[in-house]
C-alpha cells in the first residue's frame, strides 16, 4: 500500500519511472528516492541540489532536471547514452546536457 513521504510536503512537481521517484521541493532542490545510480536503494528522499531546478523527469534508471535558465542536467545509467552528455559512462551525479534547452 502507499506510504506517505512527509519530506516532500511542499513538492512542486513529481516524476516516477522504473523504480525511482523524484520531486522538486523548491527551485534548486530535487529529492529522489528508490535505487540510486550507484546501486543502493535510497529509502527516504535524498536532496540533490541543482541551481534553479524547476522540473524533474525519471527514466528507467536515469534522472533529468530542467532549470529556469534553460539548462538540463541528467545522471544515472548511461549505457546507451541516455544521460545525453555524449558518453556511455554511468553518471552518479548530475552532468550538463550540451545543447539542451
Amino acid at each position: 500500500s502507499p506510504t506517505p513521504v512527509s519530506e516532500i510536503l511542499a513538492s512542486g512537481r513529481i516524476s516516477a519511472g522504473g523504480n525511482n521517484t523524484c520531486s522538486t521541493v523548491e527551485p534548486g532542490q530535487v529529492r529522489c528516492w528508490g535505487p540510486t545510480p550507484a546501486g543502493p536503494i535510497q529509502a527516504l528522499p535524498a536532496a540533490v541540489i541543482l541551481a534553479g531546478a524547476t522540473q524533474v523527469s525519471e527514466g528507467g534508471s536515469h534522472r533529468c532536471t530542467a532549470a529556469n535558465d534553460g539548462t538540463v542536467r541528467c545522471w544515472g545509467a548511461n549505457g546507451f547514452g541516455q544521460v545525453g552528455d555524449g558518453s556511455t559512462t554511468q553518471r552518479n551525479s548530475p552532468v550538463a546536457v550540451p545543447g539542451a534547452s
